[in-house]
């Protein structure tokens, strides 16, 4: 998804590959082959329709950038740092109204208030 094409998922049996390839086709970011095995037509198809559909381009496009403007990857870590010290979830919220910051936190990590909807 990293670069923003529509995917055919031929999930392989174990672990998550079955529950991610339906979620990734339930959002529109590809085409799940449900065949065990797949046939070379069923592949085929798939692959045919991702490419000529172009909502699924769009939809892979749009997952890209979200996946993108997550914070780096040392911001986790910087986030399993502080809640394995203070046990407390880090969770990202809209600046709208500073709140003082507890002392047990980094100033990195301000806790603020959000308005309501």
């Amino acid at each position: 998804m990293w670069h923003g094409l529509p995917m055919v998922i031929i999930p392989q049996d174990g672990g998550d590959q079955l529950i991610t390839a339906q979620r990734c086709a339930e959002v529109g970011l590809g085409i799940m082959v449900e065949e065990t095995p797949p046939t070379a037509e069923a592949v085929r198809s798939a692959v045919k329709t991702v490419l000529e559909q172009p909502d699924y381009r769009f939809g892979a496009q749009q997952f890209q950038q979200e996946i993108k403007a997550l914070p780096p990857l040392s911001e986790a870590v910087k986030r399993l740092e502080i809640l394995a010290r203070i046990q407390a979830p880090q969770i990202n919220l809209v600046v709208l109204h500073p709140t003082p910051q507890p002392s047990n936190l980094p100033e990195s990590l301000p806790i603020l208030k959000i308005k309501p909807h």
